[in-house]
């Protein structure tokens, strides 16, 4: 049997004084979370951070566009003539050229960025050193120290766009003291140009938290946006099955896989291969986009009971042919990417315009909200486009991919309030069935009690009809007789007397 003193935890006074120091403890707990990572990683030698460097163009040469070919280019020893070498600050970007049509073979350009980096000689002892750039935009790089390859990124070359530059250098390799030369090369096609952003060099322990933290927001995040994706597909999906009626289900349900499947582009590896790479970027890149405008059309328009018939007819030939130009089936396909992203965009800023059409015309807030949101999203892809020609800072994130969840928790309280509405709806149903309910019953019991009342009525009324009968039928009978009886005279008073008293 528990003690009296354990009974207070079945109150709810009693949780509610346990729930309120557990919320607190929770909170100091989160706030010693944020101290832990704001702190540096070490009190020794803190990271450099260069705002300036010297580059060397070198000459183009025409090489195949693979990995054997950027591998021959970086391979070659520095062509640096005279008066090569000039300062320039970073980030370094060259915005691209005249478009030209791509070939297997391309005249790819080598530039080099060359910084020094003087060792201090306070450096701990058995520290390696890591040199750290949030992104490099090219086809290939190769990193070398005091003329000397260090590392290259040949083996996932096709992602040069959305991986950071990180290479360490073991102890061994240099001594406190010591002026190193690092010199980074960038292979780039002359037509797309190229960008690197600042770099940061020091002790792998310290420089290694900014890598990790860039690997989270750059590479880690687009993943579990794809996972988070596919899961509410799913559940999407599962809703719809259960109830066929509901039709911004279905829609949900297409338009979490179509994210999810746009995302890969900035979590997974690419293929050398160009027939490989050439699907995949058709299906993953240039494909997602349109079905997106077209799904999220459908859905907006669902919120506002609202239809457009001529654009539900347009999209889905819009969809179609955007599809059959990125299928990599003939030689043009790989010179209409510039084409195909200037269609869905100017699309889908046209699409997001109709939206807030409708968004301003229905008046309900869930579709206010889903405009706003895809009015941020026109901003984000923006960002996105800058970045890839070499328009905005490197360092800069791809926001496309946050967007993705932002716009889903825009569609969830969409949902949201339409399920809590209905649910209010039928609450206010049951509670206005309750109240009629107890009119009904407050009524009938009225008609009960004036039933009651007008029965034992007509009860009385029964009685005292009997007892009139009785009476008449009985006293009538009895004082005919004895009148008959005084009239003979054949009873003395006294007992005439008896008889009509009984």
């Amino acid at each position: 049997m528990k003690p009296a003193a354990w009974d207070w935890w079945k109150t709810e006074a009693g949780l509610r004084r346990l729930h309120l120091p557990m919320a607190l403890f929770g909170a100091g707990l989160l706030a010693v979370l944020v101290w832990v990572l704001a702190s540096p990683a070490s009190d020794g030698v803190q990271p450099l951070r260069f705002g300036q460097a010297e580059q060397c163009d070198e000459a183009p040469v025409s090489a195949s566009y693979d990995r054997a070919g950027l591998a021959n280019l970086l391979r070659r020893p520095l062509d640096a003539p005279s008066g090569c070498w000039q300062a320039v600050d970073l980030p370094a970007q060259r915005s691209a050229g005249a478009l030209t049509f791509r070939t297997e073979t391309q005249f790819l350009r080598r530039t080099w960025l060359r910084i020094r980096y003087d060792v201090p000689n306070d450096w701990m002892a058995g520290d390696s050193l890591m040199v750290y750039v949030p992104r490099v935009m090219g086809a290939a790089w190769q990193l070398r120290v005091d003329g000397a390859m260090l590392t290259d990124n040949l083996d996932d070359w096709r992602m040069t766009w959305n991986r950071p530059l990180a290479a360490r250098l073991e102890p061994q390799r240099f001594r406190p003291g010591q002026r190193l030369e690092i010199a980074i090369g960038v292979v780039y096609v002359d037509a797309m140009g190229f960008a690197m952003s600042r770099p940061t060099i020091g002790p792998a322990v310290s420089v290694g938290r900014a890598l990790t933290t860039r690997q989270f927001l750059q590479l880690t995040l687009p993943q579990a946006g794809s996972a988070v994706m596919l899961v509410l597909g799913a559940f999407f999906l599962s809703i719809w099955l259960a109830r066929r009626g509901d039709a911004e289900y279905p829609l949900l349900a297409l338009s979490s896989v179509m994210w999810s499947v746009c995302n890969l582009q900035y979590a997974l590896p690419r293929w050398d291969d160009p027939q490989l790479d050439a699907w995949y970027t058709a299906l993953v890149q240039e494909m997602p986009i349109p079905w997106l405008n077209w799904v999220v059309f459908l859905f907006a328009a669902h919120l506002a009971s609202r239809r457009l018939i001529w654009l539900e007819r347009l999209l889905p030939l819009y969809v179609s042919g955007i599809c059959v130009m990125a299928l990599p089936l003939w030689w043009a396909n790989r010179n209409i990417e510039l084409l195909v992203v200037v269609i869905y965009t100017a699309v889908g800023i046209s699409t997001i315009v109709v939206i807030c059409w409708l968004a301003v015309v229905s008046g309900g807030s869930e579709l206010r909200v889903v405009s706003v949101v895809l009015f941020a999203a026109t901003f984000a892809g923006a960002n996105d486009l800058a970045l890839k020609a070499h328009l905005a800072d490197p360092e800069r994130l791809f926001l496309v991919p946050y967007c993705g969840l932002l716009l889903f928790a825009s569609f969830l309280y969409a949902v949201r309030r339409r399920y809590l509405g209905a649910i209010g709806s039928f609450e206010q149903l049951s509670a206005d069935l309750a109240r009629r309910l107890a009119q009904r019953e407050a009524e009938l019991t009225q008609n009960h009690l004036r039933l009651r009342a007008l029965e034992q009525a007509q009860m009385l009324t029964a009685e005292r009809q009997r007892l009139m009968r009785d009476m008449h039928d009985g006293l009538g009978s009895a004082l005919t007789s004895s009148l008959a009886v005084a009239e003979r005279g054949e009873v003395p008073a006294a007992a005439l007397a008896a008889m009509l008293r009984e």
